[in-house]
């Protein structure tokens, strides 16, 4: 069992080299001049491991907002929120993730969130949006189909039971979800949108048994890209999963494949082979993105959330002090202390999302061990 991603197309989103792309922003990072995050982060409302937002009964066994020690619930005000899409597109930002924080961005009213959806593409935000799938309306889901570059259905599962034991949501949510995901794949076939429908599975001991069932679903609901990856689990629970049979069920599914219709991928490079998170050398390329919350929070990253209560690890409060104010302090010197103070704790940190920006700005701008001008 190795660390390496499982795929038979290497052009596809998960591919980690894509971040050469903003080669220019990760020279900027090496010379203490940041530019724009590439990708923000945003949490337009968030819940507390008591009081989840994420639609009746779902609280998921494997949550990583469950490791946040000091949850609040908040939402971002409507009238701030349509502010948010001139402002990033004005200072500089290429995209959002619209996800959630112990919560599901489906809980938001639909009426402002379609608006704000609206809003991004009217000023070239590019927007991934990630929910479980459960709550869409058909406006909502039409909306997101229009305006989103791909939508992320956190599912999991390949099946009922599993569903219902991983989400503790009502038996019935799994066809829920797979309802919605067929009726967005069939609206954006129908409507020619160039928009990408994704099943999102993460390894778990409760699942690993069914991922080749999973792939069968995903393609049967109309996904065009099926993701495997390990996930942060207590180390109990980690030692339940046998990886030689993750491993072959994901090569097993490759069969399924049709190329450029579905298309499955195993991503592993935040990992160890064994499942175990793989930390980074250092936090150096953080500054290529940024993360947002509902509180106004602006934290180093998405798996940083929790530390947000902690001394220098919050940018500053986008709600209390003003959007502007963010755009001030980037790669300030409140900026520069937060990635210090993240550095004395890279031990505390859960898998690192940014591990490839990472580790590739270590060979590509602070060593140049590919040689990169002799293409």
């Amino acid at each position: 069992m190795s660390t390496q991603n499982i795929w038979n197309n290497p052009y596809n989103p998960f591919q980690r080299f894509k971040v050469l792309a903003w080669y220019d922003r990760m020279k900027s990072v090496k010379v203490g001049k940041f530019q724009a995050p590439v990708n923000i982060a945003l949490d337009i409302l968030s819940g507390t491991q008591e009081h989840k937002l994420c639609g009746a009964g779902f609280k998921c066994t494997f949550c990583m907002s469950n490791l946040e020690e000091e949850g609040k619930i908040a939402k971002i005000e409507p009238e701030l929120l349509f502010t948010m899409p001139k402002f990033f597109s004005e200072w500089g930002v290429k995209s959002l993730c619209i996800a959630g924080h112990n919560s599901d961005p489906c809980m938001y009213p639909h009426k402002d969130l379609i608006k704000f959806l609206n809003l991004c593409k009217e000023y070239n935000i590019e927007v991934g949006f990630v929910s479980n799938g459960a709550y869409f309306s058909e406006e909502l889901l039409y909306t997101v189909a229009r305006t989103c570059n791909w939508t992320g259905f956190s599912v999991n599962a390949g099946n009922e039971n599993d569903h219902h034991l991983l989400t503790n949501s009502p038996h019935g949510t799994f066809k829920k979800v797979i309802d919605n995901m067929k009726k967005l794949s069939k609206y954006v076939k129908e409507n020619n949108l160039n928009h990408d429908v994704g099943y999102k599975f993460l390894i778990t001991e409760l699942n690993f048994n069914n991922i080749l069932e999973a792939i069968q679903v995903s393609k049967e609901s109309g996904a065009r890209h099926m993701q495997i990856r390990p996930c942060e689990l207590p180390e109990e629970k980690r030692r339940l999963i046998d990886t030689d049979i993750v491993e072959k069920q994901i090569q097993e599914g490759l069969k399924l494949e049709v190329p450029g219709q579905f298309e499955i991928f195993g991503i592993r490079e935040k990992f160890k082979a064994d499942f175990s998170k793989n930390p980074p050398k250092r936090c150096i390329a953080s500054p290529l993105g940024s993360t947002f919350m509902a509180s106004g929070d602006v934290v180093i990253c998405p798996d940083r959330r929790w530390s947000a209560h902690l001394p220098n690890m919050t940018l500053g409060n986008f709600v209390k002090e003003g959007l502007e104010s963010i755009k001030k302090k980037w790669g300030g010197n409140d900026h520069i202390k937060m990635i210090e103070e993240a550095n004395k704790n890279l031990d505390k940190c859960i898998r690192c999302t940014a591990y490839s920006w990472h580790e590739i700005y270590e060979h590509c701008v602070e060593n140049d061990d590919l040689d990169i001008s002799l293409i």
